[in-house]
C-alpha cells in the first residue's frame, strides 16, 4: 500500500502569475466565490476558509464544475458534504473531485459517514480516477446502504444488552459513547448510520436502563472527578521531575542555552538569573520550573551563554512585524538580560505544515535576516526532529498520555462547546482505549491507512481545566502532501502545539518569546514539556506591532496581488521586509 502523495501524476500548474498556489483547472477558476457561496448555500465561516485559501476555493470549484449544483443548487447539508470533499481530498488524488462531487450531488453519497469512508477507500488504494473501479469505491462508501431507524435500534440495542450490567453497576460513571465504537465494529453497515441517529438512539437505551440521572449520580461524577484530580497531584507531588536521562534521550542534537537558579532559564551566575527574572515575568506555573538535575544538565550543555530563536513559518514573506521579533530575539532581549554581549540566537523555520509552506518562502526569509543584518548562530527547521517527535509522541501513548482519536473537527468543537456550557459528555468516545489500540491506530495513521480528518493523536490532558489549551489538543494530524524539505518521507505532521516546545527544549533555548496571543498557551507548552521530562525555557510573551493605514495579513495582501494592484510582495507600497 503506498502513500497517497506517492501518487506519479504531475501536481498542479503554477500560476501565471508566479503566485505559489496552483490551479485545479483553468476552468474551475471561473465559477468565483459569490457563486460557490449562492448555489451551495455555504455560511460565513466557510466562506472565511475560501477566501482565505485559494487552493480550497479552486478545489471546490473543480468539485461542482458541471453539476447540477451550479445551475439549481443544493441544500445547505449537500453544500457542507461538498466543501469538506473540497477541503478534505489530498491534492494528488484531485482529479476525483467531480467524481466524487458529482455522486455527493446526486445523493449517492449523502452523509459525512459515507464521505468519509469514501476518503478512506482513496487512501488505500492508487491510480487515476479514469482507471479507478468505480463499482468498488461505490461499495466502500456505502452507496445505496440506508440504515433506518429500526436497524440502528437492533444493533445499539444489542450492544447496549452486552454492557447492561456494568453500565448499571457504574451508571453515570460509564463513559456512554464508548459504546459507539464496538456498535460499528460488530455491525459494518452502522458505519453508514446518520451519527445523530445513533446518538440519540444510545442515550435513549441508557436512559431506558438507567432512569434519569440523579443528584446522587451528579455528585458520584464529581466526586470521581475530584479524585482523579487529586490522584494526579499527588504523583507529581510525589514525582516532582523525572530523570534527566528522559530529556538526554529525547534529543540527539541539542544546543545550548544556560540554567537559573529559579528553576527557569537564566544565565549562569544569581545576578544574571535574577535580572532575567526581572525582565522576563510572566504567569508563574508550577509545571514551567526546572529540577536541579535539568538545569545541570542544561547548563553543561551551553556553557553559559543565553539562547534564543526567531521561529518564522516559512508560508509567507516577513514583514515589519517580523522585523521587530528580529531586533527583540537577536539583540534586545540580551541587553534585558543584563549580559554584556549578545548571546546565540538560531534561526529556526517552523515548517510542520507543507500545504502553506515553500522553498521560495524559504529562500526568501534567509535572505531577508541576512539583509537586516542579522547572522544567527545557526539555521534549523523543525523538520530535522520529526524523527525524534515521533518517538516521543510513540512514547506519550505508551505512557497513557496521548490517544488517536476518530472525531471530526466538527465533533470536537461540539465536545468543547460542551465543556463551555458546563454540561457532561465532552470526552473524546476514544479518550480512553487500551494503549495497545491507540499504539495499533498512531502506526496505521503513519503507514496512510486513514484518510485526512479521519484520525488523530491527541494528548490526554485535563478537562477539568478552564483553559480550552488543555482540553485533549491534536499532537498529530493527517496531511497527504509533500513537504518542502522531506518530500513523502511523511504523511503524518505535528502540530505547531506539539513542536514548538518540543524543539525549543532540544534546542536547549533559554528565552521563548512569542506574541501576546499566545499567552494562554503556555500551560500546554509546559504540560508536555513537563509529561515527557524535558527542559523548559522560560515563555515570554510581548505586544503584536499593530500598524494604521497599511495591510500585514498574507491574506488581505495575496488578495491585492493576485488581483493586479499590487505589483507583488516587494511593492514598495507594502511593509513587507522584501517591499
Amino acid at each position: 500500500m503506498r502513500r497517497l502523495s506517492d501518487d506519479p501524476r504531475p501536481g498542479p500548474t503554477p500560476r501565471a502569475s508566479g503566485g505559489i498556489l496552483g490551479a485545479c483547472s483553468m476552468a474551475a477558476a471561473s465559477v468565483t466565490p459569490a457563486v460557490l457561496e449562492e448555489k451551495l448555500s455555504l455560511t460565513p465561516a466557510h466562506m472565511r476558509i475560501v477566501g482565505k485559501k485559494a487552493s480550497v476555493a479552486e478545489a471546490l470549484a473543480a468539485t461542482v464544475e458541471g453539476t447540477d449544483a451550479l445551475t439549481a443548487g443544493v441544500p445547505p447539508e449537500v453544500g457542507v458534504l461538498l466543501f469538506t470533499l473540497a477541503s478534505k481530498l489530498p491534492a494528488s488524488r484531485a482529479d476525483f473531485l467531480p467524481v466524487l462531487g458529482s455522486r455527493v450531488v446526486k445523493g449517492a453519497i449523502n452523509s459525512p459517514a459515507k464521505l468519509t469512508a469514501a476518503l478512506t477507500y482513496l487512501g488505500t488504494t492508487e491510480g487515476s480516477a479514469d482507471a479507478a473501479d468505480m463499482a468498488a469505491l461505490e461499495e466502500a462508501s456505502g452507496v445505496g446502504v440506508e440504515v433506518g431507524a429500526d436497524e440502528i435500534a437492533s444493533s445499539v440495542g444489542a450492544i447496549v444488552d452486552e454492557n447492561a450490567e456494568m453500565l448499571v453497576a457504574e451508571r453515570y460513571l460509564f463513559n456512554a459513547a464508548s459504546l459507539l465504537g464496538p456498535v460499528r465494529e460488530r455491525f459494518p453497515r452502522m458505519a453508514f448510520a446518520d451519527g445523530k441517529a445513533v446518538k440519540q438512539e444510545l442515550d435513549g437505551r441508557v436512559l431506558a436502563l438507567l432512569g434519569p440521572r440523579t443528584e446522587a449520580d451528579d455528585e458520584a461524577v464529581k466526586e470521581a472527578k475530584r479524585a482523579k484530580k487529586s490522584a494526579g497531584k499527588k504523583a507529581r507531588k510525589a514525582d516532582p521531575a523525572p530523570a534527566p536521562a528522559a530529556a538526554a534521550a529525547a534529543s540527539s542534537a541539542a544546543a545550548g542555552a544556560d540554567g537559573g537558579a529559579d528553576g527557569a532559564a537564566g544565565a549562569g551566575t544569581g545576578e544574571s538569573a535574577a535580572a532575567i527574572t526581572a525582565a522576563f515575568a510572566a504567569r508563574d506555573l508550577a509545571s514551567a520550573r526546572n529540577s536541579d538535575e535539568l538545569l545541570a544538565a542544561h547548563a553543561k550543555v551551553t556553557g553559559g551563554v543565553l539562547r534564543t530563536r526567531f521561529p518564522p513559518e516559512p508560508n509567507g514573506f516577513l514583514h515589519i512585524g517580523h522585523a521587530k521579533s528580529m531586533n527583540l530575539n537577536f539583540k534586545l532581549a540580551f541587553a534585558l538580560a543584563g549580559c554584556d554581549k549578545a548571546g546565540d540566537t538560531l534561526f529556526r523555520y517552523d515548517d510542520t505544515n507543507p500545504e502553506a509552506e515553500s522553498q521560495e518562502y524559504i529562500d526568501s526569509q534567509a535572505d531577508n535576516v541576512h539583509w537586516m543584518g542579522w547572522r544567527p548562530c545557526a539555521t534549523t527547521y523543525s523538520s530535522d526532529y520529526f524523527d525524534e517527535l515521533f518517538a516521543l509522541a510513540v512514547r506519550l501513548v505508551k505512557e497513557g498520555k496521548a490517544y488517536v482519536c476518530h472525531q471530526t473537527a466538527e465533533e470536537m468543537a461540539a465536545c468543547r462547546d460542551l465543556r463551555k456550557a458546563g454540561k457532561e459528555g465532552y470526552e473524546s468516545p476514544w479518550r480512553n482505549r487500551p494503549v495497545a489500540e491507540s499504539l495499533r491506530e498512531f502506526a496505521r495513521m503513519r503507514a496512510g491507512e486513514y484518510a485526512e480528518g479521519t484520525a488523530v493523536l491527541r494528548l490526554k490532558m485535563d478537562w477539568s481545566s478552564p483553559n480550552p489549551n488543555l482540553w485533549d489538543i491534536i499532537a498529530y494530524r493527517i496531511k497527504f502532501h509533500p513537504h518542502p524539505r522531506t518530500g513523502d518521507a511523511w504523511c503524518i505532521y505535528p502540530s505547531y502545539d506539539f513542536t514548538h516546545c518540543i524543539v525549543d527544549s532540544l534546542e536547549h533555548i533559554d528565552l521563548s518569546l512569542c506574541t501576546l496571543e499566545f499567552e494562554p498557551r503556555r500551560d500546554s507548552y509546559y504540560w508536555l514539556l513537563e509529561a515527557l521530562g524535558m527542559w523548559r525555557p522560560r515563555v515570554w510573551e510581548f505586544s503584536r506591532l499593530n500598524i494604521a493605514c497599511n495591510v500585514l495579513s498574507k491574506r488581505k495582501i495575496l488578495k491585492l496581488v493576485m488581483g493586479g494592484t499590487l505589483r507583488g510582495w516587494d511593492d514598495p507600497r507594502l511593509l513587507t521586509i522584501n517591499g
